[in-house]
């Protein structure tokens, strides 16, 4: 497929709608929607694209699976313009249908209940996915709609190495500032969640796109204010439904539960792959399953109270980021305050924000396609580092039974 090649050519084979609420009709052919009837992908209507968030906002249901095709009809848009582009690079047929192909996939081996499970000693859930397109039922389906599944599952885990600049190409795309998945969660999430913050003008958006040659999606200098807006729009998104305070702390007790089950033994790293929230929930409320009752507690929405909290920056320990330290800490403040702790009883639970970035990385071009120096965007490292220091709150959550122990001025101390 050469530069001049009409980008419609391609995707006329692609006539089947699927309404969705957001792109209204999302066209696929026949071997694609073969796709989306397989176990792998069907799993993902069973996993909520924001896990607890719904105890904030009740609309926040919708399943990854909504959200894999509007990254497909994402893609493909931009992939249309793409091709258009003069300054196009030269890509083939099985490339682009491979591309389209982890678009779709790409969250194939994410685990429920959002990113609970984050900073945990497991595998990534790009890698699962890569796994995944390279195993039956997907990979003869891929085949069957003229994709490649090692070259899907190349763009979806950028730990395979490649000397591919094809690949390389599309992982630029489907991972970026621009990306289609950011596109559409932003979006799709403010949709649901009933809140203005993330809605982005996605024609504007494509309609400024270029190419920088290998390295993706370059942006022609009068499309910066999209950037801003996404920008913008991600943090409001993440200070009010992601890393809202009542969502922080269904996370982090999940994540501490499963903490504690990974290290006495209780699970193993193995079984927490491929899972769907039913099934998830299955395992760790088991009568049978020693933290059943911690779990289930946090499952029926009696999450711990927030007895004190600061920013990451101001936090006078930064290395208790270490999963391990911040356990030992854990143990060790409960102890000092007199709290039991037991294999089915977690008094007391730090929660730390991972780290979060606001990327700016994107070349712009003038009118006649020049690289044009510096960056007139208001986001430069600076401003993108005040806007994470200013979501990454820690908290201490604590069990509702030794929460009144200590006055806040006492327990905000313990932060300190």
């Amino acid at each position: 497929m050469t530069n001049g090649h009409p980008a419609q050519t391609l995707f006329q084979r692609f006539d089947s709608p699927i309404r969705d609420p957001l792109w209204n009709h999302i066209y696929l052919d026949a071997a694609f929607l073969d796709i989306t009837r397989t176990r792998p992908f069907i799993n993902l209507t069973r996993i909520r694209q924001l896990g607890p968030s719904f105890w904030v906002y009740p609309g926040a249901v919708h399943t990854r699976a909504s959200h894999s095709f509007g990254v497909f009809e994402i893609g493909k848009r931009i992939l249309i313009h793409l091709l258009k582009d003069p300054y196009c690079p030269e890509i083939s047929e099985t490339g682009a249908l491979s591309f389209l192909a982890a678009c779709l996939l790409h969250d194939t081996g994410h685990f429920p209940f959002t990113h609970s499970l984050k900073e945990l000693p497991l595998k990534d859930h790009e890698t699962i996915s890569g796994e995944m397109v390279r195993e039956e039922p997907l990979a003869s389906k891929l085949k069957a709609a003229g994709a490649d599944p090692e070259f899907c599952a190349a763009i979806i885990d950028t730990r395979i190495p490649t000397e591919n600049r094809e690949i390389g190409f599309y992982r630029n795309i489907l991972s970026g500032t621009l990306d289609p998945d950011k596109l559409d969660y932003l979006n799709r999430d403010a949709y649901f969640c009933g809140v203005p913050y993330g809605i982005q003008d996605i024609d504007r958006v494509i309609d400024r796109m270029t190419t920088d040659g290998q390295n993706g999606i370059g942006l022609y200098e009068d499309g910066i204010l999209s950037v801003e807006n996404i920008l913008f729009s991600k943090y409001s998104m993440y200070k009010s439904v992601y890393w809202h305070k009542t969502v922080r702390n269904a996370t982090a007790l999940i994540k501490k539960g499963l903490i504690t089950a990974l290290n006495g033994g209780m699970l193993t790293p193995e079984s927490l792959y491929r899972q769907t929230d039913a099934s998830f929930f299955a395992a760790v409320t088991d009568s049978r399953f020693p933290l059943h009752r911690f779990f289930t507690d946090i499952f029926d929405g009696r999450f711990y109270r927030c007895v004190a909290e600061k920013r990451f920056s101001e936090l006078p320990h930064p290395e208790l980021t270490s999963l391990e330290l911040r356990s030992r800490f854990e143990r060790e403040t409960a102890a000092a305050l007199g709290f039991p702790e037991t294999d089915t009883q977690l008094p007391l639970v730090l929660d730390i924000p991972e780290p979060i970035r606001f990327e700016t990385e994107i070349t712009l071009f003038d009118r006649n396609h020049r690289i044009r120096n510096g960056n007139p965007s208001i986001f430069d490292a600076g401003s993108s580092s005040r806007f994470s220091d200013c979501l990454r709150q820690v908290r201490l959550f604590v069990h509702p039974d030794y929460s009144d122990r200590l006055g806040s001025e006492e327990w905000q101390k313990i932060l300190s």
